[in-house]
């Protein structure tokens, strides 16, 4: 043991560059690698003392970013985008999903083979997001779909077959099925409107004055999801015990929902797709059509 204890010591950095990272809600699958890399020491041994925060309902993980109460916060990159378009100096350097998590779920009773067969329906969605904005747009609906408040439950959807509601692909369908339903979803990046998800940002000055930093926090982060994605049970505990709410049996589910929406080598961007989603956020009216978006991320080299 004190063999092991004086390894571990002397294999550690001396000074640990500490990082508040700020979730974009409680410790979920989602956020599986950012465990995994702290679990196995990874953010250690680059040299950074990661503590992670879990945010609830009432906090907004940008404008904690921006007041400087994180160092780096979990969002999405419309959001992000549309944050920079409000004058918050913020940019993405890290991106979870390369595919857009989000989808529509339906009752087989009712189902949704495209998107104009959401015309006549009731949707229960949270306003303001930016998806729905495309979709109404793309597809024709305004006017010709209900739209009611997402309340984050599924209890509504529930008891109406016919009602169709948000949610995640790795995520609201389990919780569905346990309580005896059959569902079916829509992906909505099948739509053309795409944006990477869950993506890791900070101040554009803290980028600009810390850049080994977050090229470390970057590359341990990386395997952190490398690892996890090899063998998710391995970090179930370390999700666990961040969450209470969390079992073994929804992480394993989890673990192979979310897969598909991960890249080969998570984390990485390509500046096209910021490009095209700036183009379409602006065309919908939510960003201005000359903002900047040079800044809005970086992409490690």
């Amino acid at each position: 043991m004190t063999n092991l204890f004086f390894l571990l010591f002397f294999a550690l950095p001396l000074y640990a560059e500490p990082l508040d990272v700020l979730l974009n809600w409680m410790p979920e699958p989602e956020h599986a690698g950012l465990y995994a890399a702290d679990t196995d020491a990874l953010f250690a041994k680059a040299g950074l003392d990661v503590r992670i925060k879990a945010a609830g309902a009432m906090v907004n993980p940008m404008a904690a970013l921006v007041s400087g109460h994180a160092t780096v916060s979990i969002s999405d990159a419309a959001t992000i985008l549309m944050a920079r378009d409000k004058g918050m100096p913020i940019t993405a350097f890290f991106a979870t999903y390369d595919t857009y998590p989000h989808v529509l779920m339906f009752h087989p009773e009712h189902p949704l083979k495209n998107f104009t067969d959401l015309i006549g329906r009731t949707v229960a969605i949270t306003p303001g997001v930016a998806y729905w904005d495309y979709l109404q747009k793309k597809y024709h609906l305004k006017g010709k779909v209900k739209q009611i408040n997402y309340s984050g439950q599924i209890t509504l959807f529930l008891k109406d077959k016919a009602l169709v509601t948000q949610a995640y692909a790795h995520s609201e369908p389990y919780f569905a099925k346990k309580e005896g339903a059959q569902v079916g979803t829509l992906m909505v990046a099948r739509s053309g409107f795409n944006p990477y998800g869950n993506v890791y940002a900070v101040r554009e000055d803290y980028l600009k004055s810390h850049r080994q930093t977050i090229q470390a926090f970057f590359d341990a982060l990386q395997e952190g999801w490398q690892r996890y994605l090899a063998d998710p049970k391995r970090y179930d505990q370390a999700l666990m015990a961040a969450n209470k709410q969390l079992d073994a049996d929804f992480l394993y589910w989890a673990a192979q929902a979310q897969k598909p929406f991960i890249a080969s080598e998570p984390g990485v961007m390509r500046a096209k797709r910021w490009q095209d989603l700036a183009k379409d956020l602006a065309d919908l009216g939510l960003i201005k059509k000359d903002l900047n978006i040079d800044n809005a991320f970086w992409i490690k080299r």
